[in-house]
């Protein structure tokens, strides 16, 4: 009984999400374009570290987040409007300009350290930050049983920081 009823539940939200999807107005590149445009900030000046659609609050939501020279923009843009809903911007001294990794080169380093391929991981995380002014990758994965945090430089391409632990 409690299968048929969990199998209930995963059918009805993937027909619930697929049907958001369809009811969405702008796409996934109008959305950064806004973004972009609401934060006066030009597109080859942009460095996209999270772009995808979100369910937020009852509604679809892009959820956008980029860097350029200086600072690193969150946003929300409404699916459907066009709108932005929360809007967070951070100045650094750092020049994010200068970093040596990208985002799936720093997956690449974390994946190499755990002896793991792609294939093998279900990512939970992974995502740029500023960790006592320097950048980081955040990544955060799980595989065989056990979930990895890795930070890694994104200037020295080094792992700073490592966890391994049974997956609860």
């Amino acid at each position: 009984m409690k299968k048929v009823v969990i199998a209930v539940l995963v059918v009805l939200t993937m027909v619930f999400a697929l049907n958001a999807v369809a009811e969405n107005k702008i796409s996934l590149e109008d959305a950064k374009k806004t973004a972009l445009d609401y934060a006066g900030v030009k597109p080859e000046n942009a460095t996209f570290i999270k772009a995808h659609l979100d369910w937020d609050d009852g509604r679809s939501v892009y959820e956008i987040e980029f860097f350029d020279d200086s600072s690193k923009y969150e946003m929300d843009v409404d699916a459907n409007t066009g709108s932005i809903d929360e809007f967070e911007k951070e100045t650094f001294q750092r020049d994010f300009a200068a970093q040596k990794l990208t985002n799936d080169e720093a997956m690449q380093v974390a994946l190499a350290d755990a002896g793991l391929k792609p294939e093998d991981v279900r990512v939970k995380k992974s995502e740029m930050d500023e960790d006592d002014g320097r950048l980081v990758y955040e990544i955060e994965f799980y595989a065989n049983g056990l979930e990895y945090e890795y930070s890694i430089d994104a200037q020295t391409c080094t792992i700073t920081e490592k966890s391994i632990e049974k997956d609860s």
